[in-house]
């Protein structure tokens, strides 16, 4: 199959960097105390600095590797790297004839392979203990787009792999099994709960005791620590706000007020959520009034500099704010 090659418009450099703010500032309020070494990327390699003698070392080359990303495990005892091969397209063509593909490879803080999946992952999401993943396979389309080719548990234990079916059927398509394009493993109840397109199935949880899945009536599945919020996240520039119990939607309660938009929870914070709010330059389309010509075409606007707050949902108030120029 060939289909469009996605146009980059984003550097590689900016992309890891991005990757990393958040892989950052999702675990800054975890172990801050005891963390021993603190993790960066750029295109160089993964850097471990030691935060107690300030000696910095490459853990991981990604010297010309097309784009990769990274993933603290909750314990901090494993680094999930995820790599993308980039696809290949003939001389004069806009195709792809071989599409990209990701693999994930497993390190220790010393930089050691643990293990590796070939799997093409999409998207994967640890264990609340960090023994495990659960990860959804798929074959490229365009952009972050994909088609789903199944749902899994890798166990780092033993190496180990199970695939996640559903136990009941699609209503109106005979013989479909879906997959997921969102997954999440949950710490209030430490099940997996995966999310599909509409209206391909809704959304389900897998009981990783019982090994069933079953629908549940929720919007999304990225629930806060205690379960009383969730948030929808399949787009990073509308994500929605949830109360669990009621299905109401509150997301205008943060954006309104404050200006910023969700992104995440702070792991073992109950409902403290992490958001950021982003304030660009100035562009022509800001100039725009009456009798001056209307611009249509699109202007990509700079990032004058990013907010981030850890903000209590329950509260309703801001915890913690700090500045990215």
């Amino acid at each position: 199959m060939r289909i469009n090659k996605t146009k980059a418009s984003i550097g590689f450099i900016f992309c890891l960097c991005l990757l990393l703010v958040f892989t950052l500032i999702i675990n800054a309020d975890r172990n801050t105390t005891h963390r021993a070494y603190v993790y960066s990327i750029d295109s160089k390699g993964i850097h471990r600095l030691n935060t107690k003698t300030n000696e910095e070392k490459i853990i991981f080359d990604t010297a010309g590797l097309y784009k990769v990303s990274f993933s603290l495990s909750p314990s901090d005892a494993i680094i999930a790297v995820l790599i993308t091969e980039r696809g290949v397209t003939p001389p004069g063509e806009h195709d792809y004839s071989i599409l990209p593909r990701n693999s994930l490879i497993f390190i220790n803080p010393e930089g050691k392979r643990i293990a590796k999946l070939d799997d093409d992952v999409r998207e994967y999401v640890w264990s609340p203990d960090g023994d495990k993943i659960a990860y959804i396979t798929g074959t490229y389309r365009e952009g972050k787009m994909f088609k789903t080719t199944g749902v899994y548990i890798f166990d780092l234990r033993d190496g180990s792999k199970k695939q996640i079916t559903k136990d009941f059927p699609h209503p109106t398509m005979k013989d479909y099994i879906g997959g997921g394009y969102d997954i999440n493993w949950a710490v209030h109840d430490s099940n997996i709960y995966i999310q599909e397109f509409e209206p391909l199935g809704g959304n389900y949880r897998y009981n990783t005791k019982t090994g069933k899945t079953e629908k549940v009536p929720y919007k999304g599945i990225h629930f806060s620590p205690d379960r009383k919020y969730y948030l929808v996240l399949l787009s990073e520039d509308s994500p929605h706000l949830y109360v669990t119990a009621t299905n109401q939607e509150i997301t205008e309660q943060v954006t309104s007020r404050f200006g910023y938009l969700p992104q995440s929870w702070i792991q073992d914070r109950k409902h403290h959520m992490l958001a950021v709010k982003v304030d660009y330059e100035p562009s022509a389309l800001d100039s725009i009034g009456p009798g001056k010509p209307k611009v249509w075409k699109k202007v990509e606007r700079k990032i004058r500099q990013k907010t981030y707050f850890v903000y209590d949902v329950e509260k309703d108030q801001i915890i913690k704010e700090w500045t990215e120029k």
